[in-house]
């Protein structure tokens, strides 16, 4: 996993829009979106890896910018793939927002 990677002009626009376009973003002005879109790190996986794990300690949220990742939840006796979510879609709120342990695995 490589953390803090600097994006293009072009892909800090196409962030912006992504944004814009959020219903978590909805009433907020374009320079307010830009100084929340400053304070994102940009996290880039390798297909098949783990972000974090169910069970982990949350401690941030996030906003699937290009690619997919799966949800994952295991118990004892099976492990199911609960959803998959793309560009746009954002997970973590949960566990940031009511300090919850991670419900769920997370994979690219």
């Amino acid at each position: 996993m490589a953390d803090g990677l600097q994006l293009s002009k072009e892909e800090k626009q196409d962030m912006l829009n992504l944004l814009k376009k959020n219903h978590l973003f909805q009433g907020i002005d374009d320079a307010q979106i830009a100084e929340v879109a400053n304070r994102f790190t940009t996290i880039t996986l390798k297909a098949e890896e783990r972000l974090f794990s169910q069970g982990d300690v949350g401690d941030s949220f996030y906003i699937i910018f290009r690619g997919s990742v799966r949800v994952v939840r295991e118990d004892a006796r099976a492990k199911e793939t609960l959803a998959m979510l793309v560009s746009g879609d954002y997970f973590g709120e949960e566990a940031l927002l009511y300090q919850r342990k991670r419900s769920a695995t997370i994979i690219a």
